[in-house]
């Protein structure tokens, strides 16, 4: 489940993260990965793509379309605060 920490408004600069699931390419295992809610915002607002990191093999790649697409329905379901996403 998502884990919003602090408030994530674009000109918040305390670092808060949304935790979002991705899949690891190398072994294809689901896990958690942080992502700063300021980076995560900025991306969908130009509509640039983000890197995700996978802590079991210690791997960052660009996320495709559909996992930008997925990390996006999956914060704007599991938001508790506001958020302009």
């Amino acid at each position: 489940m998502l884990k919003a920490q602090n408030d994530h408004r674009l000109n918040d600069t305390t670092g808060s993260l949304y935790e979002v699931p991705v899949r690891c390419p190398v072994c294809r295992r689901y896990s958690l990965t942080s992502i700063p809610a300021i980076a995560l915002t900025w991306a969908v607002s130009e509509g640039s793509g983000m890197m995700l990191t996978s802590e079991c093999h210690d791997t960052t790649w660009a996320a495709s379309p559909t996992e930008f697409a997925d990390i996006k329905r999956y914060a704007r379901r599991h938001s508790r605060t506001e958020c302009n996403i």
